[in-house]
């Protein structure tokens, strides 16, 4: 008996190790350091490279973890906020804000949406359609000047969990 029950403590002991080290290198995925803001087309394809890398990165180590949500904050010349969202499987939906009337009808002019009163609902597919849709939406919609500043960065956080029926 004092046997089996040293191997339940070494098999115990081996698992939380093996915890704290996933849990450990997302943490690690979460600090470290992203590029800083861009003005110049490869400083912004740069950073949302680097954004939507350490989403699917996160999105990879947080498997164990379902109710974990990942998201990407972009911050548009300081006056728009586009939040991209991952999925488990790697589709990605957003949300942009704020919104006026003229902005919903380009938008919806372009893709598909859900204009609410304060922000507009997107279904992006994956990472590449959500660097389509912020290229469209700076250039095409925004009509920003070459020089815009794009800012962003990534969060994880806990998914609210719907009750089934």
């Amino acid at each position: 008996m004092p046997i089996v029950s040293g191997l339940l403590c070494l098999a115990g002991a081996g698992w939380m190790l093996n915890r704290h080290r996933k849990i450990a290198a997302i943490a690690e995925l979460v600090h470290a350091d992203l590029p800083g803001p861009g003005t110049t087309r490869e400083g912004r394809d740069r950073l949302f490279s680097a954004l939507t890398e350490r989403a699917d990165q996160l999105r990879a180590a947080l498997a164990l973890f379902p109710e974990a949500g990942i998201s990407i904050d972009l911050r548009i010349e300081g006056t728009h906020q586009l939040t991209l969202e991952l999925t488990s499987s790697g589709a990605m939906s957003g949300r942009l804000s704020p919104v006026s009337p003229q902005l919903a009808r380009d938008v919806e002019s372009h893709i598909e949406c859900v204009v609410l009163d304060e922000e507009i609902l997107l279904d992006l597919g994956g990472t590449f359609e959500g660097s389509e849709f912020l290229e469209l939406l700076t250039v095409e919609i925004l009509h920003l000047p070459p020089d815009f500043e794009l800012s962003g960065d990534v969060h994880v956080s806990k998914r609210e969990r719907r009750p089934q029926n």
